[in-house]
């Protein structure tokens, strides 16, 4: 797999954050429009082709997975709400790059026997996420930030951050937004088996969504 040094998103060094299924994660360094000296962090999320599908299909399966992370990131940030975080859309490149905010928080399944993070601001911020008729389509606890460090704060936004929208789509059927959850249990059952507690507390904070 080819480890880009550049791209047209940005014009300077990249550092390789991580290597998932479907994409490169590379974190950049930009200067803010008001001096050199502060630099702020983005990241570019590159879509990578897989050999063992067909050419033609997995064009097409970059370019839809693209848009579609596009579309669900724009729809976040038109809604303002407190209780949902997600990444900052920036811009697009061509049909298998995004140019996005950096979160620089740890995943929820790192901190998930440290954190003090209330399962219901997790509870809440899929409830808007569905709310809007955003179906996630990868629920996970890889795909779910805290910020650990405002998560002993009281205040009204959340302290987590919902991130890798590639599989989402649009959608106000009760049915999707089940299986959205029953993924996210499964994931916390398989993964996190010595927290079953947690599962059983999100099960019963599903009255908050």
């Amino acid at each position: 797999m080819t480890i880009l040094t550049t791209h047209p998103l940005h014009q300077g060094p990249l550092t390789l954050l991580s290597q998932g299924a479907e994409a490169h994660i590379y974190l950049t360094q930009v200067s803010t429009p008001y001096t050199s000296h502060q630099q702020q962090q983005q990241i570019i999320k590159q879509r990578t082709t897989k050999l063992y599908r067909h050419p033609t299909l997995d064009k097409r399966l970059i370019k839809q997975r693209t848009r579609a992370e596009v579309k669900t990131l724009q729809k976040i940030q038109k809604l303002e709400n407190a209780k949902l975080n997600a990444p900052q859309f920036i811009r697009q490149h061509g049909d298998s790059a995004i140019l996005m905010s950096y979160l620089p928080y740890p995943q929820l399944k790192d901190v998930l026997k440290s954190t003090h993070t209330s399962i219901d601001r997790i509870a809440e911020a899929i409830a808007v996420l569905h709310d809007a008729g955003i179906i996630h389509g990868d629920l996970t606890t890889s795909n779910i930030l805290v910020n650990t460090q405002s998560e002993r704060l009281e205040t009204e936004e959340s302290n987590i951050y919902i991130i890798d929208f590639g599989l989402s789509h649009i959608s106000l059927l009760a049915e999707e937004k089940a299986v959205d959850l029953y993924v996210l249990e499964r994931a916390w059952e398989s993964t996190h088996a010595d927290m079953f507690h947690m599962v059983t507390a999100f099960r019963c904070r599903l009255d908050l969504y």
